[in-house]
């Protein structure tokens, strides 16, 4: 039997009040401080300067495919600093959707998708801090080592990682929900965002399997999920390689695409080692709980 109109708006009106004040406040707060702190440490005199000041290094490749989509001209040297296909498309496809939406111009857009997923990386964390019944102090002080933490820098700056980080905690968000198909299948498509925009995320993937050794009945949802999940970064292997497989053909070289996207451009600091663990250490609690 379906409710009343009234007991559902009832039920709306009971979730809504603490959803506002222990989620949505804190998460917005933070945004607008991270917003407050770049401004305050730039040089510049306007907002549009100072976001723009923030696309820099790999950036520049996700604003050119962005723009001009996948390039691709060989395999060596001086060929390969002008190819794109290291990177994946989650991110620039977020751009590009954003930048159309608000009528910007895709640099700034860079900026912009990245900050309105930071801010719903900090929605999922405090979704977790509810679920997990964590003392409002712990909240803070964990929220604050986010913040100052040195490679979170690159979660509201032109770069994938808040898009990532925020697919990755609703992926494993609402992957807790086994028993609820519909929210497995919204975790399948935070999934799918997650593996399209960076290639740890097809582990990660696998991990709604975990299910079916406690015993769910629910194996088909659960593998469509994994399944919906894999789909962003397989997919985007399967046509790139059909796609330079095609373009070597036509020169009578067999192009191997493989090897070279382990190769990305600029090179591996420390940055990119501390960002991995930064990801895998707000992971590590959900196989806790």
């Amino acid at each position: 039997m379906s409710l009343p109109l009234s007991h559902l708006l009832q039920r709306g009106r009971q979730h809504l009040g603490p959803f506002l004040g222990r989620v949505l406040l804190p998460s917005l707060a933070l945004t607008v401080l991270q917003i407050f702190m770049i401004s305050l440490w730039s040089e510049e005199s306007n907002y549009v300067s100072i976001f723009k000041g923030l696309i820099q290094w790999d950036s520049h490749w996700y604003l050119g495919i962005t723009r001009r989509g996948y390039q691709f001209v060989g395999f060596d040297k001086i060929a390969y600093e002008q190819s794109n296909v290291a990177f994946f498309p989650g991110y620039p496809l977020a751009v590009a959707g954003i930048s159309r939406l608000l009528s910007v111009d895709p640099e700034l857009g860079l900026y912009l998708t990245a900050q309105l997923f930071c801010w719903l990386m900090w929605v999922y964390l405090f979704l977790f801090y509810c679920k997990w019944q964590i003392p409002p102090l712990w909240q803070a002080l964990a929220s604050l080592l986010i913040l100052v933490y040195p490679t979170s820098f690159y979660l509201c700056v032109g770069y994938s990682e808040s898009l990532f980080t925020a697919s990755l905690l609703g992926f494993l968000y609402w992957s807790i929900h086994w028993d609820r198909p519909l929210l497995m299948l919204l975790a399948g498509i935070h999934g799918l965002a997650m593996s399209a925009t960076r290639i740890v995320g097809l582990p990660v993937a696998l991990i709604p399997l975990l299910n079916l050794w406690s015993g769910s009945r629910r194996w088909l949802w659960t593998v469509a999920t994994v399944s919906l999940a894999l789909l962003g970064g397989l997919g985007f292997f399967s046509l790139l390689s059909a796609s330079l497989w095609t373009l070597g053909s036509l020169h009578g070289n067999a192009v191997l695409l493989w090897p070279q996207l382990c190769q990305l451009p600029g090179h591996c600091s420390s940055a990119h080692l501390y960002s991995s663990l930064f990801y895998w250490s707000l992971a590590i609690p959900v196989f806790l709980f």
